[in-house]
């Protein structure tokens, strides 16, 4: 039958392969038109609500990239209060031996309950994320303390460890050796690294502690604030009595010189010290040393954003129910192929089959024609005088004489036996 009706016809009673010889693309669902609109009524909607997916999909698509963005952009941070308490505990053994406990812990204190106007996120951070390194020294007044090992102890953070709210140090030993003081130096975390600063350029601008990006931009603003950039050549700065002394004492010098002195500049910064005088009454509490510090805390909003972009979950789902609705879709289209073959074999049987005879007679000899011409060459002596049948003659006689010998022993080896 000609027309399109004709050729799905041709499809659903036999697959038609494409010009390659492979099978017909395995279309995606986006790209299926409206199929049985008639039968499935719901289809329509199905084909709006893939629309809208389009859409949202856009839309989700630009927030991803807004929210990448925002990711790389500096977060503001505050200042928040975290208290530290040191304490000890101490259990009296046998024959005057001591067993004691010393103890960190910290938390970061809100005052949310005060304030109520604050509308910042809650921050839940564990004592350990803010501390990078934590060594404890204990002092004796007769310096009778037992050996290195035993008057210290050194805490360094590493990802592999869990955060945690303090640290302890146990100690078993004679009263009599036992250390009346500890001293405990934290070096705090910063994001990004922070520095303590020289003291002559801590003076020219104003700062003491920063970090070496914000200790850079305060270089740049004193020199615009003082106008000792060069008119005459912008890459130059006429260094005044501060400029100096940062600067070897040069009185002109580039900015990038600048920039490279920094470093020089930038010193480590100096640790937390805490001092605590220590118990060793096991009759008497000891008492708690309480100490506040000032930190810098974000909003978390890094943390955030990234928790939003990872949707594996959810991307997995998704394509689960995009190839189950593929499937669906092409049962459908097939269902509806069918459908309307039926519904044409109904109306008029025998002009159907004639034609769908006439279809199929075409399909037939096209396949044919391109057949034909091969026993068409086949049915001339020049075809088979070409080196290639010769070879595939030698080849097939071969592999015959080789099953012909095989067999022959077989049976020569059969007949030693019986004899035997």
């Amino acid at each position: 039958m000609d027309g399109p009706r004709a050729r799905k016809r041709t499809m659903f009673s036999k697959r038609v392969l494409s010009a390659s010889g492979s099978p017909k693309r395995k279309r995606r669902a986006t790209e299926l038109s409206c199929v049985g609109d008639k039968i499935v009524p719901e289809s329509v909607q199905y084909l709006e609500l893939l629309e809208f997916e389009k859409q949202l999909d856009a839309v989700c698509a630009r927030k991803r990239l807004e929210y990448q963005a925002a990711t790389q952009k500096p977060v503001a941070t505050y200042k928040k209060n975290l208290r530290i308490l040191v304490s000890n505990i101490v259990e009296l053994g046998d024959e005057g031996m001591v067993s004691w406990t010393f103890k960190v812990d910290g938390r970061l204190m809100d005052h949310r309950d005060k304030d109520a106007s604050d509308k910042r996120p809650v921050v839940k951070r564990r004592f350990s994320s803010f501390v990078k390194r934590a060594f404890v020294e204990l002092e004796n007044e007769g310096d009778r303390c037992e050996g290195d090992d035993w008057q210290s102890a050194e805490w360094h953070a590493s990802s592999s460890l869990a955060e945690c709210d303090g640290f302890e140090m146990k100690r078993v030993g004679d009263i009599a050796t036992a250390p009346t003081r500890a001293k405990v130096l934290l070096e705090l975390a910063h994001s990004p690294e922070q520095f303590k600063l020289r003291r002559d350029l801590a003076e020219m601008v104003g700062l003491y502690q920063a970090t070496k990006k914000s200790a850079l931009a305060a270089i740049w603003n004193y020199i615009k604030a003082k106008q000792l950039q060069d008119q005459e050549d912008p890459e130059y700065v006429n260094c005044d009595v501060y400029l100096q002394r940062i600067c070897s004492g040069k009185s002109r010098v580039r900015f990038s010189e600048v920039a490279e002195e920094l470093a020089k500049l930038l010193l480590p910064v100096e640790p937390v010290t805490l001092v605590y005088d220590l118990s060793m009454d096991p009759n008497k509490q000891p008492p708690k040393a309480a100490y506040d510090i000032d930190v810098d805390v974000d909003e978390k909003f890094k943390e955030d954003a990234n928790s939003l972009l990872r949707t594996d979950g959810v991307e997995r789902t998704v394509r689960e129910l995009d190839d189950k609705v593929q499937e669906l879709t092409k049962e459908l289209e097939e269902a509806r192929e069918k459908r309307e073959f039926m519904l044409m074999f109904a109306d008029d049987p025998k002009e159907f089959l004639i034609r769908w005879l006439a279809s199929q007679a075409r399909d037939k000899s096209l396949e044919n024609k391109v057949q034909g011409q091969l026993s068409e060459t086949q049915r001339h002596a020049e075809y088979y005088k070409c080196t290639q049948t010769q070879e595939a003659v030698y080849r097939y006689y071969g592999e015959e004489l080789q099953l012909r010998r095989k067999k022959l022993l077989d049976a020569e080896e059969r007949a030693k036996r019986g004899k035997k």
